[in-house]
């Protein structure tokens, strides 16, 4: 489990077949071990191999289908999160790292200090957003500032900006977006009546 706060990006320095190679900020390399839960761009991945200065992830085909690492490419930068100590603090949501769908950038606006972005709503996750609730967005936790029909917007203080890949994104580029738990049990519920 994972709380959506990033800790910084690893650069992709490496890809073959469906082995992906990060270098990630060096002060988390003493954290990193073989089999452990690791968040890229909100894709929960397991740790198969590492060195001093590089770890390495497998990426499933269904992973691909569902996320942009089918559009993720050597050079790139993903946003790194390690998963929640259970004695540490719990400062963004609940966030599984079980990406649900991806939304196209309509928009990137400078807002005084911050950043706002508006981000394509697809139809699978609407059930689980709502004014100021959670959404994660690449592996990090956001509130949505405006939910419209069919799109949403977040407001990027300028700390998330400076240390997550968002500040390279463009308009038309694709993100991983992962709905809140709490309306995913919700709307099953509902479901089942």
């Amino acid at each position: 489990m994972f709380t959506g706060i990033i800790i910084g990006t690893g650069k992709i320095i490496d890809i073959q077949n469906d082995k992906y190679v990060i270098a990630p900020p060096q002060e988390i390399m003493s954290e990193i071990q073989i089999g452990q839960s690791i968040a890229l761009d909100g894709v929960c991945l397991t740790v198969v191999n590492f060195n001093e200065k590089t770890f390495s992830v497998e990426v499933m085909p269904e992973t691909k289908r569902k996320s942009t690492f089918n559009q993720r490419n050597k050079g790139d930068l993903v946003n790194l999160e390690l998963a929640m100590q259970v004695d540490g603090r719990f400062d963004g949501h609940i966030v599984q790292g079980h990406v649900d769908a991806t939304g196209e950038i309509v928009d990137i606006k400078k807002d005084d200090n911050a950043y706002l972005m508006e981000i394509s709503l697809p139809q699978k996750i609407k059930p689980y957003c709502i004014p100021q609730g959670s959404i994660t967005i690449n592996g990090i936790s956001f509130t949505i500032a405006n939910l419209k029909k069919d799109s949403f917007v977040i407001g990027i203080i300028p700390h998330t900006w400076k240390v997550t890949n968002l500040n390279q994104a463009k308009v038309g580029d694709r993100v991983n977006l992962e709905g809140d738990i709490v309306g995913k049990y919700l709307s099953r519920f509902r479901e089942l009546g």
